[in-house]
């Protein structure tokens, strides 16, 4: 008789190198926003400090997002 394998709750191998690829993307792209959007906040004209601080949500938003992806792959099994 069989044994019958257990499947286990990780995603196949393909799904992960995106997934991280992914990961990274947010965080370091977030971060460049966020400084992109300090420096625009900075000089001081209206409609470049309104586009900084639009960065500096976007840009925080992306890193807090890829944060919380690494949170949820490292509780993958």
């Amino acid at each position: 008789m069989e044994e019958h394998k257990h499947r286990s709750e990780r995603p196949p191998p393909r799904w992960l190198r995106p997934v991280e690829a992914l990961i990274w993307v947010l965080i370091y792209g977030g971060l460049l926003a966020v400084i992109l959007g300090v420096f625009l906040m900075k000089q001081g004209l209206s409609d470049a400090e309104l586009l900084g601080w639009i960065l500096l949500v976007k840009g925080g938003v992306a890193v807090v997002i890829g944060a919380l992806m690494i949170w949820i792959r490292s509780r993958w099994k």
